[in-house]
């Protein structure tokens, strides 16, 4: 997870970025399956927050206010959820 929202991948496209990280979350997914819930949402919203962090600083912005937005700019791009299947 780290590697891949790390300062030398600013260059990447948002796509690729996403298609990497929809493959450690469907793993993610198959390891912690029988977790409770509310643990797999704290994951879910942990990797939300370092990917928008990601591309905040891919952009140079750095308005917080944008979460909501960036979080259905990912969903409609294709990230996948470990929560809930997407």
């Amino acid at each position: 997870m780290k590697e891949t929202l790390k300062n030398a991948t600013l260059y990447q496209d948002i796509e690729a970025v996403i298609k990497r990280l929809n493959r450690k979350i469907v793993g993610w997914r198959n390891y912690y399956g029988i977790s409770p819930t509310r643990i797999l949402m704290k994951l879910d919203k942990y990797i939300l927050t370092r990917l928008v962090i990601w591309y905040n600083r891919k952009r140079q912005e750095r308005k917080r206010y944008k979460f909501i937005e960036l979080s259905l700019m990912f969903k409609d791009l294709g990230l996948k959820r470990i929560a809930f299947t997407s």
